[in-house]
C-alpha cells in the first residue's frame, strides 16, 4: 500500500508531463520503450483528469505490454524518462551561470523595488542594508522533494551548513539566503493540455526545509526573484548547490558542499587563499605534532572533564595522549571504550602519564542529526577521561590531518573509531592506536607499531620445537622409512604447516636436495590434516599426517604463539591455512611466516629477521602501511613509520 501511494503521488505530481510523454510515446522509440515497460503498472484511478486519446493510447500501450514488474521499476522508469526529456530540453537552452571571481549585484539579485528585505522562518524581516559588507551564501534547493533521499541529502547539507552558521560570532560578516527553485520544467508548458495541479507540496516542503533554518531565505511568494537568481547562477543540481559571494560581489566558490563538510567554520571567508592557508596549517601541523598544537585553537587553550573544569592543554604535555575520535560504529565504539577505559585505569593505578582526549563527531553520515549536545554529555559523563568541547571546529582540522575516514555527502563510508596516540613533547605520532590497544591492552604501551612488533617478535622467540612436537615422536618419510624426532637433535629443521603453492615447494625442495650431506643440510617436516589437506610431498622429507579434529595443521602449534588478531569485530587467523617455522640447530627459532619466499641461498633462505615478517604478518591484517607508496602530503610532510597513515 505504501508504494502504491508513492507511485500514485509521484504521478500526479507529474501529470502534465505524462501528457506530454503519452503524446511522443508513439513517435519516438526510445521514449515508447520506457512507456510501454512502465504505463501498465500504474492503477487507472491514476488517469483522472486525462482526455480520451490520452486513455486510448495508455490502453494500447497496456495491451502490447505482456511482463509486469513491481512498482519500484514502474517509478523508475516514470521518473528516468522524464529526468532525460528535462535534460534534453535544458540542454537547448543557454543558461547564463557564473564561475569563481566573477562579479555579480547581490543586491538586485536578492531585492526589488517592493521588497528591501528577506525574511526567516519566524517572520523577522532582515534589512538590504544589514547585508552589506557580509560574506553571503547562496543555498539553492530543488522543491518539492520527491523523495526520503533527497529530504536526507538537503537535511544533511543544512545541518552542515547550521555548524558553520552558529559558531560564526556575527561580528564575522557572514550570511546564508536559502533559495527555493521549483522542480517544475516551463518547457513542457507549450505542450499542455490544461493547466498544472496547484504546488501544494512545493509550499509545504518549503516550509519544512525553512523551519530547520536559523538564516534568511527569498520568500516563496516572490517566484520572479527565485527564478531570477537561478538563472543567473545557473543552478540546476537537485542535490543542492552553494555559491560564496564576498562583501564586494566577487564569486568565491560555486557548488562548495564538499568544502563546508572539510573546513567547517575555519574555513572562513571560504576564498580559495584561506583554504589553501588552512591545508597549509594541516601540513605543518602533521610534519610536527604535538598535543598543543594539535588541540589548541586562537580561542581555546584547554579542554575539559566531564565535570566541566578546564584544563590547560600545555600540562598534558609531558604524556602519551591518545586522541579518541569516536564515531558513529555503535558494537565497535562500545567496545573499544570498554577496552579503552580498562587500560587507562590499569595505568592510572601505575601512575603511568597517560591521557586520552575524547573527540565526539557529529558531522558524519551516521551521527549527523542524531548527535547532539546532551548525546555528548552523556556519553562523556561515563568516561574517565577528557574531550574537546562539543562540536569545536578543531575537529575538522584533526580529521584532515590523520585522515579520518571521509564521509561522502551521497553516500555512507565505514565509520571506524580511532585512536592517534600523541607522544610527549610530539616524540612520535602514532594513528594506528586501536588497533594496537585492542589486541595488546596494557603491555602495548605507548600503542606504537614499533611496540606491537617488539612483542610479537618476543612472543614467537619463546616457541620451542618440543612445544609442538614431543621428541619421542616417530617421524615418517614418504619413501616409508622412520625415524624419532630426538634423532633430529642438532639439525636445522623447517616445519611447513598446511598447503602452499608449488613454485615455492620447487624451490624449496631444489634447495633441500642440494645441501644434503652438507654443512648446509636441514630437514622439512610437512604437518598437514589426513582428510582435508591434498598434500604431494618430495619423497625425501619427513610428512606428519593429523589425525581428524584437526580443522587446521597450524591448530598443533600452542594457542599461545598462534597468529589471531582482532580487528573491527572479527578475529583474523593469519596462520591458520599455512605457516612456516624455521629452528637452528641450537633449537631458536630463526624464522615464522605465514607468507613464506625463499630469498637467500643459506638456510633458512630469508634474511630479514623475525620483525619483518611479523610486520608482513600484521600489516595484512590492519593494513597499516596501505599508503606507503602513495604521495599524498601525509607522507610528505614527515608521516614515516609511527606517523604513517593507517588502513
Amino acid at each position: 500500500m505504501r508504494m502504491l501511494k508513492r507511485v500514485g503521488r509521484l504521478v500526479m505530481r507529474e501529470r502534465e508531463h505524462i501528457n506530454y510523454i503519452l503524446h511522443r510515446c508513439i513517435s519516438s522509440p526510445a521514449i515508447y520503450d520506457v512507456a510501454n515497460r512502465s504505463i501498465p503498472l500504474l492503477q487507472d484511478t491514476q488517469l483522472d483528469g486525462f482526455t480520451e486519446d490520452h486513455r486510448s493510447t495508455y490502453y494500447k500501450l497496456e495491451k502490447k505490454t505482456k511482463k509486469e514488474s513491481d512498482f519500484d521499476i514502474a517509478v523508475r522508469n516514470f521518473t528516468n524518462l522524464s529526468i532525460e526529456m528535462k535534460k534534453q530540453n535544458i540542454n537547448q537552452k543557454e543558461l547564463t551561470s557564473v564561475s569563481s571571481g566573477d562579479i555579480v549585484n547581490l543586491h538586485e539579485l536578492l531585492f526589488t523595488k517592493n521588497r528591501d528585505y528577506l525574511i526567516k522562518f519566524n517572520g523577522d524581516q532582515v534589512k538590504a542594508e544589514q547585508f552589506a559588507d557580509k560574506v553571503i551564501v547562496i543555498y539553492f534547493v530543488l522543491l518539492p522533494l520527491v523523495d526520503n533521499n533527497s529530504a536526507e541529502r538537503v537535511g544533511l547539507i543544512t545541518e552542515r551548513l547550521k555548524d558553520v552558521y552558529n559558531f560564526l560570532p556575527p561580528n564575522k560578516g557572514f550570511e546564508i539566503v536559502f533559495v527555493a527553485v521549483d522542480d517544475d520544467d516551463t518547457s513542457f508548458e507549450e505542450e499542455m493540455l490544461f493547466d498544472p495541479l496547484p504546488k501544494t507540496d512545493l509550499e509545504n516542503d518549503f516550509e519544512e526545509v525553512f523551519s530547520c533554518m536559523p538564516w534568511t531565505a527569498i520568500p516563496l511568494s516572490d517566484r520572479t526573484s527565485r527564478e531570477r537568481l537561478q538563472k543567473r547562477f545557473g543552478f540546476r543540481d537537485k542535490n543542492g548547490s552553494l555559491f560564496v559571494i564576498d562583501s564586494t560581489g566577487v564569486v568565491l566558490q560555486t557548488i562548495v558542499i564538499s568544502d563546508f563538510k572539510r573546513y567547517g567554520s575555519l574555513g572562513y571567508p571560504f576564498s580559495n587563499e584561506r583554504l589553501k592557508s588552512l591545508e597549509s596549517e594541516c601540513k605543518a601541523i602533521a610534519a610536527e605534532p604535538t598535543v598543543e598544537k594539535l588541540l589548541s585553537s586562537p580561542e581555546r587553550d584547554y579542554v575539559i572533564s566531564n565535570n566541566g573544569d578546564k584544563v590547560p592543554i600545555h600540562t598534558l604535555e609531558d604524556k602519551v595522549v591518545a586522541l579518541y575520535f569516536h564515531a558513529g560504529n555503535v558494537t565497535e565504539t562500545d567496545m573499544l571504550t570498554e577496552e579503552l577505559r580498562n587500560v587507562y585505569e590499569e595505568l592510572a593505578e601505575k601512575e603511568v602519564k597517560f591521557e586520552v582526549v575524547l573527540l565526539y563527531l557529529c558531522d558524519t553520515p551516521i551521527t549527523i542529526g542524531f548527535r547532539n549536545e546532551d548525546s555528548f554529555w552523556r556519553t562523556f559523563g561515563t568516561m574517565p577521561w577528557l574531550a574537546l568541547p562539543y562540536k569545536d571546529p578543531i575537529l575538522k582540522k584533526l580529521k584532515i590531518i590523520y585522515k579520518f575516514p571521509e564521509d561522502y555527502i551521497y553516500g555512507d563510508d565505514e565509520e571506524i573509531s580511532k585512536l592517534v596516540i600523541v607522544g610527549p613533547h610530539g616524540e612520535f605520532c602514532e594513528p594506528c592506536g586501536a588497533d594496537i590497544l585492542l589486541n595488546y591492552r596494557v603491555p602495548g604501551y605507548p600503542f606504537t607499531r614499533e611496540k606491537a612488533l617488539e612483542l610479537e617478535t618476543e612472543r614467537i622467540k619463546k616457541l620451542k620445537l618440543e612445544m609442538i612436537l614431543e621428541t619421542n615422536k616417530v617421524l615418517t618419510r614418504n619413501d616409508g622409512s622412520k625415524v624419532s624426532l630426538s634423532q633430529l637433535a642438532g639439525k636445522r629443521i623447517m616445519l611447513l604447516f598446511g598447503l602452499f603453492e608449488d613454485e615455492f615447494l620447487n624451490m624449496l625442495k631444489e634447495r633441500y636436495l642440494s645441501m644434503k650431506s652438507t654443512d648446509g643440510e636441514f630437514e622439512v617436516i610437512h604437518i598437514y590434516v589426513s582428510d582435508t589437506d591434498d598434500v604431494v610431498d618430495p619423497p625425501a622429507w619427513f610428512v606428519y599426517p593429523l589425525p581428524k579434529g584437526f580443522r587446521y595443521a597450524s591448530d598443533i602449534i600452542p594457542a599461545a604463539f598462534d597468529k589471531r588478531y582482532f580487528r573491527q569485530e572479527e578475529i583474523y587467523d593469519v596462520g591458520d591455512r599455512r605457516r612456516l617455522l624455521a629452528f637452528d640447530r641450537d633449537g631458536m627459532i630463526v624464522r615464522d611466516s605465514a607468507f613464506p619466499t625463499i630469498e637467500d641461498m643459506n638456510f633458512p633462505f630469508y634474511t630479514s629477521g623475525l620483525e619483518k615478517e611479523a610486520l608482513l604478518e600484521l600489516d595484512s591484517v590492519f593494513h597499516w602501511y596501505e599508503w606507503e607508496d602513495t604521495e599524498s602530503w601525509n607522507r610528505e610532510a614527515g608521516y614515516i613509520g609511527p606517523n604513517q597513515s593507517c588502513g
